[in-house]
């Protein structure tokens, strides 16, 4: 814990502030305003995100916001709405998320902590596994139909 004099010592932050040795600083989060709407951006690439304001020595603290994602400078969600097609975050226990599944017709990017995303097939192409980053994309068969980039139905 971060000691302030010998009364105070620095337990949690509020959410979007890293603890560190100088007390609770804020991450990043998104500058400029949407075209389409002219309002403040709540979510971009640009901001970070941070898992727990709890304090912990070697903790990482505000986190860059992966390829695949966006952030609000508190949390982080997968781009084009993929959360709720099946992309999966799993914490680590290390204060960083790692993408560990991606939806039907998307290949799994996740060689760095930066480089994670779900990259999807092009449309005449499937994947077998959308959850392990060692299937990639195939073309799909001229006979077949890949339906949603997933493979062909055999049978």
């Amino acid at each position: 814990m971060a000691q302030f004099g010998a009364e105070y010592e620095l337990q949690e932050c509020p959410e979007g502030f890293a603890p560190t040795d100088a007390g609770c600083l804020p991450c990043q989060t998104c500058a400029g305003t949407d075209p389409a709407t002219g309002l403040p951006l709540e979510w971009c690439r640009t901001a970070q995100y941070i898992l727990s304001g709890v304090f912990k020595p070697n903790a990482p603290g505000c986190m860059a916001c992966p390829v695949g994602a966006e952030c609000n400078g508190k949390a982080l969600r997968s781009r084009n709405g993929l959360d709720g097609f099946g992309a999966i975050w799993v914490d680590g226990g290390d204060g960083i998320l790692y993408l560990k599944g991606c939806p039907v017709g998307h290949q799994l990017r996740n060689a760095t902590v930066e480089d994670q995303e779900c990259f999807e097939c092009a449309a005449d192409e499937y994947i077998f596994n959308s959850n392990d980053p060692s299937f990639s994309c195939h073309l799909c068969p001229a006979s077949a139909i890949c339906p949603y980039g997933g493979p062909p139905p055999f049978g």
